[in-house]
């Protein structure tokens, strides 16, 4: 972080200038400061910066590759939000989106072998230990039960969470924007107010301000070391940028969420591209806008980060088969032009397998659309098919689709 030296009319300066008005105006929400972890913004996207976590002593350097039962190197995860506490875990369980789904969830822990444990009460598998890709929240008709078992997880140690957009969003709907007296980070338009009303409606009063505080605590992505986990795309240039203007892989002060939701700040470019994945523009390439599932126009598709092997437009772009453009006509094929190098710099090509979430797929996953040799997207669309989703993890060094479990193998079938 830079020394608060700058000059007036600086973005050091322009953020001192409205800190104080964001920290009267969350009221919903107790003092950021007291809560923090005092480590909790060290570590970041290098494996190196791991920290030594309790009863989870950290692995010589340069040792074997991580295998069942060797200690864990935790980078920026220190216990906010969850810890890892066993000194030999044997594999993870990556979780995909929740969305309120409570009744999958709970059939897909007890069909992983998670027990409810004593004298937490918080679901534990006595080797192993569940990570969840956030978007925990909205959609769903059981939100408040997903957010305390998640949440009785964490605090025994049983689970890490990483933040998806949906609780970016919410913290965003709940906080006062200090340049826009009466309006909020996140517009209460009616767009934003339908997103978020389940959530509004299920979750209220004291548990509110109290999840809205834990979300607020929750990182943006973990390292691992031989695995990665992230919301919606990993991105090492975007990471470095939220290393440099928050000090690791979480937010530490009220005003950043300000600058997370404020269009051209580069703290807001690069939690988009964390929490919501890089898009890729259709309209210069000669492409018709299209629908989206919701009805919504698009002239911006979502980009294959995925796919490392992408270099022209119809393979970075992802258009839903049911996707129209807006007469209502099916979307036409998209054209294999080539693609400039700053859009195609989001492909994935490191040999780290990583997880994510976030983009509402069909079980059962597709090679090269859900999986590749390195990457895994573990959201199903929960509430809408049902298939709450879990990638389990145990020393693989490359996605292995045969490890992919669903709540659907757990769930009584009809006669």
């Amino acid at each position: 972080m830079k020394a608060a030296t700058e000059r007036p009319g600086s973005r050091q300066s322009d953020r001192e200038a409205v800190r104080q008005p964001v920290v009267d105006g969350l009221r919903g929400f107790r003092s950021l400061g007291a809560r923090l972890h005092p480590r909790q913004a060290r570590g970041g996207a290098a494996a190196s910066g791991g920290e030594e976590l309790p009863g989870c002593p950290v692995a010589a350097p340069g040792g074997p590759p991580w295998s069942p039962g060797r200690s864990l190197v935790i980078s920026g995860y220190s216990g906010v939000g969850g810890a890892c506490d066993h000194p030999c875990v044997n594999g993870f369980d990556i979780i995909g989106d929740i969305h309120g789904a409570a009744d999958e969830l709970e059939t897909l822990l007890a069909g992983m072998g998670y027990e409810r444990s004593d004298p937490t009460g918080a679901y534990r598998h006595p080797v192993r230990t569940a990570i969840f890709v956030g978007d925990l929240i909205d959609r769903g008709p059981q939100q408040l039960r997903v957010l305390e078992i998640v949440k009785e997880m964490a605090d025994a140690g049983s689970a890490m969470v990483t933040m998806g957009n949906h609780e970016l969003n919410a913290i965003a709907f709940a906080s006062p924007d200090p340049t826009r007296p009466g309006e909020y980070l996140r517009r209460h338009s009616a767009k934003n107010q339908a997103q978020h009303a389940a959530f509004l409606e299920q979750v209220v009063g004291d548990d509110r301000s109290r999840f809205l505080d834990w979300f607020m605590t929750l990182p943006l992505w973990l390292d691992l070391g031989d695995i990665r986990i992230v919301h919606a795309c990993w991105h090492g240039p975007s990471m470095a940028v939220v290393e440099s203007e928050v000090g690791g892989n979480r937010f530490t002060a009220p005003e950043q969420f300000v600058r997370a939701s404020t269009k051209g700040d580069p703290l807001y470019t690069a939690v988009e591209v964390l929490l919501k994945g890089p898009e890729v523009g259709l309209v210069q390439y000669g492409q018709p806008a299209f629908l989206d599932k919701d009805g919504h126009r698009r002239d911006r598709a979502r980009l294959r980060w995925w796919n490392g092997q992408a270099d022209t437009l119809d393979d970075l772009a992802e258009i839903g088969g049911s996707f129209t453009t807006e007469d209502g006509s099916p979307y036409p094929s998209v054209a294999a032009v080539p693609v400039p190098a700053d859009e195609r710099s989001y492909v994935y090509t490191d040999r780290v397998p990583v997880f994510y979430g976030h983009y509402w797929r069909r079980w059962a996953p597709q090679q090269s659309v859900d999986w590749t040799t390195y990457t895994a997207c573990v959201d199903f669309s929960a509430v809408r098919s049902g298939a709450l989703v879990a990638y389990r993890w145990s020393g693989e060094q490359t996605v292995m689709p045969g490890n992919y479990i669903s709540s659907l193998q757990f769930s009584p079938q009809p006669a």
